[in-house]
């Protein structure tokens, strides 16, 4: 359902598959990609025309950190014992293999400016987007829930969410973390939260 903040009116939009998963706005905001599942295992992403409403399959799996900040979407796919990352650019792909163990890019990763986000078991982990060297590491606590990189605000903060304590900040510079807002009540056991934030309004 696409709802339009200045007449208040909403269209439905039909979409293969079964449920929704999850959705990220492309950057140019004139369409948005949405992560489809049908049955226990097979997904896939459609696009949808904003002004047509016309949907189409995209030629990759959107991972849940949607697109790079240079608009691309960067997948991570197991290659025998390597990883292979494509960069998706409308319809053109470039693909090379990465020196990252595919255990920690498998369900994608936050690339910015220079870095790359990576979550993990709670644990977020940033690698030079050059190198794709280690360069620092945020250890989350035993009652944490899993850490999950949202976004990048700068060339080294980038904001994620922890389910058992809110919205958050990480330097990867100086190792600053900082508590943006706390979700009340947290997440229990078997549940999660999520949330799409505009960043230009948190700053």
């Amino acid at each position: 359902m696409l709802l339009d903040l200045a007449t208040a009116r909403s269209r439905e939009v039909r979409i293969p598959g079964d449920h929704t998963n999850y959705l990220a706005w492309r950057p140019d905001g004139r369409s948005i990609d949405v992560m489809r599942s049908r049955g226990a295992s097979s997904d896939r992403t459609w696009s949808v025309d904003l002004r047509s409403l016309d949907t189409s399959p995209a030629p990759y799996l959107l991972p849940i950190d949607g697109f790079a900040d240079d608009g691309s979407v960067v997948t991570f796919a197991k290659r025998g014992d390597d990883t292979l990352r494509t960069v998706h650019r409308g319809q053109s792909q470039v693909s090379g293999l990465v020196p990252v163990p595919y255990r920690r890019a498998r369900l994608g990763g936050a690339v910015g400016p220079s870095h790359v986000l990576f979550g993990l078991n709670r644990a977020l982990l940033a690698v030079d987007r050059r190198s794709w060297a280690p360069v620092a590491r945020l250890q989350l606590g035993r009652r944490d829930a899993v850490g999950w990189p949202r976004g990048w605000w700068d060339q080294d903060t980038v904001w994620f969410y922890d389910g058992g304590r809110g919205l958050l900040t990480w330097d990867v510079a100086t190792g600053r973390a900082r508590l943006l807002t706390r979700v009340s009540p947290g997440a229990r056991s078997a549940t999660y939260w999520s949330a799409s934030v505009a960043v230009d309004l948190m700053r």
